[in-house]
């Protein structure tokens, strides 16, 4: 995200922000997360193999098919 944040107009910058994300992660997690640096977004957690919890639901998060801006 910091990629395409620092490549877009300032009137593209609103909506990219828009589709940011929190996600908590364990410190395993994390460290997990490392080993897929060259993925952006939810493809490193689908290549972690990290199960993300939607708070809202409290159910698994179903990964979006394609997270690409």
């Amino acid at each position: 995200m910091v990629d395409v944040l620092l490549m877009a107009s300032p009137e593209a910058i609103v909506d990219i922000l828009k589709s940011a994300v929190g996600c908590t992660v364990t410190k395993d997690e994390h460290t997990r997360l490392g080993g897929f640096k060259h993925l952006d977004g939810w493809d490193r957690y689908r290549a972690a193999q990290i199960v993300v919890i939607d708070t809202a639901t409290g159910m698994p998060f179903s990964f979006p098919e394609l997270d690409r801006p």
